[in-house]
Parts: C-alpha cells; sequence; structure tokens
C-alpha cells in the first residue's frame, strides 16, 4: 500500500511517453483498471470521480486531453496472472522495439521447480529476469515485496535484507530502491526512497509526495521530523 505499483507505472507512461516501447505486466490489477490509472495521472484527474463518472465539468476537458496523450503512448498493459519465465520472455519478444518490461510483481510469477522451497521459487525467478534483461538488452523493473519484519523494528526505513522470500533478489538486482511511508499528509504522503544498491552508481535517499486521489508522483524534502507510527513496509 506504500505506492510501489503506482510509482511503477508513472516511470513507465514517462518512457513511453518520451517515445519508447514499454510492457506493463499487470498481474494484480486488470487492464481496464490501469488504463484508467494512467488517465487520471495524465490528466491530474480525481481517479474515484473518473470510476464512479461524477466528474466536475473541468474533468471532461482533462479526460479528453489525457485520452489524446494515452492513445499514442507506445505503452502496452498485459493483466495476465501467475507468469512463468517463458511467459514473461514471449510477452516481451512480442513487443516491437521494447525498451523496459515492468514486472508486478515478483511474488505473484509462477515458478518451474517442483517440491522446493519458495527460497529456491523465487531464486530461479530472480535470476531467470536476470538473464532476460541481459538476452534483450533492456533494463526489467521488478517489484518485490517486503518480508513483515520491518513492522517489528522501531526504525520502519527498509534494508535490502528485508526482501522477501530470498537472498538472491539482492544478488542479482543492479539497482533496488526500497520504498516506506515517512508521512501522511490528507489525501497525500511522504514516501521514502532509498537507493539501496547501484552496481557502478551512488546510493542515498530521497522523498517524493505521492497525491493518492490522481496517482501524482513530485519531489519533495524529508520532513524534519518523520513520525515512525506513520511508515508503512513496501518497495
Amino acid at each position: 500500500s506504500v505506492g510501489k505499483s503506482s510509482l511503477a507505472r508513472s516511470i513507465a507512461t514517462r518512457v513511453a511517453r518520451d517515445g519508447s516501447a514499454v510492457l506493463i505486466l499487470s498481474q494484480e490489477m486488470p487492464q481496464d483498471e490501469q488504463a484508467d490509472c494512467v488517465l487520471a495521472e495524465l490528466g491530474r484527474i480525481d481517479s474515484q470521480r473518473l470510476q464512479n463518472g461524477q466528474m466536475a465539468d473541468e474533468d471532461w476537458g482533462r479526460l479528453a486531453d489525457a485520452a489524446d496523450v494515452a492513445k499514442e503512448l507506445p505503452l502496452h498493459i498485459d493483466e495476465q496472472g501467475n507468469l512463468s519465465l517463458m511467459d514473461i520472455r514471449s510477452k516481451a519478444r512480442s513487443v516491437k522495439g521494447l525498451r523496459l518490461l515492468v514486472v508486478d510483481y515478483l511474488q505473484l510469477c509462477k515458478s518451474t521447480l517442483k517440491g522446493k522451497t519458495t527460497n529456491d521459487e523465487i531464486a530461479e525467478l530472480s535470476k531467470g529476469l536476470k538473464a532476460l534483461a541481459l538476452e534483450l538488452g533492456i533494463p526489467i523493473l521488478v517489484l518485490s515485496q517486503l518480508n513483515r519484519d520491518v513492522e517489528k523494528r522501531a526504525d520502519k526505513e527498509p534494508q535490502l535484507a528485508d526482501l522477501r522470500d530470498s537472498g538472491a533478489i539482492e544478488q542479482d538486482l543492479d539497482i533496488a530502491l526500497l520504498m516506506w511511508t515517512v508521512e501522511e499528509r490528507d489525501d497525500s504522503r511522504i514516501v521514502g526512497i532509498k537507493v539501496a544498491k547501484h552496481r557502478g552508481g551512488r546510493t542515498g535517499r530521497l522523498a517524493m509526495r505521492f497525491d493518492a486521489p490522481v496517482y501524482g508522483w513530485t519531489d519533495c524534502d524529508f520532513p524534519t521530523r518523520a513520525p515512525q507510527s506513520a511508515a508503512r513496509r513496501g518497495i
């Protein structure tokens, strides 16, 4: 609930607006709901009003403009669940000129291993996605859950060790972005984003404001004092 799917979709939309083909493998949200989220973000329209049709007069013009932009985007959304590595490879290869693949999320994918532990299954998927990224020569943005140990700590800022189910995820990834809620503010929240690992690059922390009704993300500063009780888990 920290907003990881929304941030991934926002990144995908931005890449598509630059003219690059993007594929989102959405195993948790149907394609039409994903499309509504894209329109809400592009048009800065309250998603609740968009879903129930009770929009303000000014929303209709923004919706028309957003639809005009969206229909030109090389943004592909697939809603099939329980994807295997073979499924993911096939779908990625079907998109001409693919430049970014988003997998939402790792723990919903299907392993081909039989009689193995969850750690072994996640390790197979993690290594397979890393190999696919190298094979296709593109970045693959993979969402993952954190384990629940972070909720038991006084300090809610996640660590790489909190990645759920397998240490192979930490080993295989090139860049790790860990997300947590720093502060709630009415319909928005301040989300901390830590670059916990970056092969050949810098690590560090930043904060973004998540405007939940319109799925919007903007830069902001960390609050001077962050109430730990408001923190939530996520990646």
